[in-house]
């Protein structure tokens, strides 16, 4: 969680504010500068200003406090007295002389990143509140496909676990969130989408045969995560290999993405820890030592075997699936057969798509979306969830 410091400048973000922030939290300083970062790279910000935060980033905690202290560009960025939202959003815009965020009317706004707790009081709608306390309505984006629904990301509002992070869109009012990805925790560095399988005539949407899943090995085929904002590329040949034989699974993958030299998004994620959609459980039954096997069915059937966990949250949640959905989180094992998915969590049942009534709202301008991202993320979060129990108290 922020501490104090952080949730001060959340309310009130000054240069003054930032400074402390550097001096006494420079984690904190840093993750605020990273949401910056990121807003910031989809604009046309001067050559030298990108170079600068990203030597901001790169500094040790001890050299930030001094180095924005004497930086010109967050004096910029952030207003010398406290003043309203709308004020900061205006001087970040202007940052190194940036005229316009990349939006135009043919140009969806830059995807921001928001963390928080998810609740649902009236039983319809879902809120998410910051710990600097405010709220949001959450919807689903325009650029939603529909076959992950927002309402899905109920599965991870459980007694006795964490907070959210939703990736999207902010509203033209500030009181509504349109969501493209969410995951659980507080870390913004996901991938979330389905996974598409290509070879040179077209994508395959059934397990591929031995021939083809070396060609695709071999370079003569794809593996990405088909997002709201395009696909992105696997690159990691273990993770590679594994998603190929699972097209169309629903994954929220932890990892960055990067442009690679043909102008692709890429990432370069092991896939040692994800979120995979399945689910629709039967047979759940005990194999010693506290872990109990289910079957299970990922990506449109693509996988069934078995899914393997320990404890009685998990047990609990296999047994009360109902034949929905849900997500589990952990890693897909090849080489100790059977073929199985080693779950250190299961979400609860996806039993309704629906995730509020909300009308879609116009989307912010892009400065707007920026001055959301700042809201402080918690760089030591842990992107894995911890299962509370069907009472409260955790226990995996």
């Amino acid at each position: 969680m922020p501490s104090e410091l952080g949730l001060r400048f959340n309310r009130s973000p000054t240069f003054s504010n930032f400074q402390v922030l550097a001096q006494r939290s420079g984690a904190e300083a840093k993750a605020v500068l990273k949401r910056i970062a990121q807003g910031l790279a989809m604009s046309n910000v001067s050559v030298d200003n990108r170079s600068h935060l990203n030597a901001l980033l790169e500094a040790s905690e001890a050299q930030l406090a001094t180095l924005a202290a004497n930086s010109a560009l967050l004096q910029s960025i952030f207003p010398s007295q406290a003043t309203a939202p709308e004020t900061f959003a205006a001087w970040v815009a202007e940052a190194g002389k940036v005229q316009s965020l990349a939006w135009t009317a043919h140009e969806p706004p830059p995807q921001v990143s928001i963390s928080g707790k998810v609740t649902q009081p009236d039983g319809k709608t879902l809120l998410l509140t910051t710990p600097s306390g405010r709220r949001f309505s959450l919807a689903s984006s325009r650029r939603n496909p529909g076959d992950l629904p927002v309402g899905w990301l109920k599965g991870f509002v459980n007694p006795g676990e964490g907070e959210l992070t939703v990736q999207g869109t902010l509203s033209a009012d500030g009181t509504a969130f349109m969501i493209e990805g969410y995951a659980p925790g507080t870390n913004p560095d996901f991938i979330f989408g389905r996974v598409k399988v290509s070879l040179p005539f077209g994508a395959i949407t059934t397990k591929p045969t031995p021939d083809q899943l070396a060609e695709i090995m071999g370079g003569g085929g794809r593996v990405s995560i088909t997002t709201a904002r395009g696909e992105v590329e696997i690159t990691h040949p273990e993770l590679k290999k594994a998603l190929a034989l699972m097209p169309q699974l629903g994954i929220i993958l932890p990892g960055s993405i990067q442009k690679n030299a043909e102008g692709r998004w890429t990432t370069d994620a092991k896939g040692d820890f994800l979120y995979a959609l399945g689910g629709r459980f039967t047979g759940v039954s005990k194999r010693g030592n506290g872990e109990v096997e289910v079957h299970a069915s990922f990506a449109v059937d693509n996988f069934t075997g078995p899914v393997r966990a320990r404890g009685e949250t998990a047990k609990h949640r296999m047994e009360q699936s109902g034949l929905n959905r849900n997500w589990v989180g952990g890693k897909f094992v090849f080489d100790d057969p059977p073929p199985h998915f080693a779950a250190t969590y299961v979400s609860g049942a996806l039993k309704s798509p629906l995730a509020s009534y909300l009308a879609l709202p116009d989307e912010a301008a892009a400065n707007q979306q920026l001055l959301a991202s700042a809201e402080m993320i918690d760089p030591a979060e842990l992107f894995a969830r911890t299962m509370g129990a069907p009472g409260g108290a955790a226990k995996t």
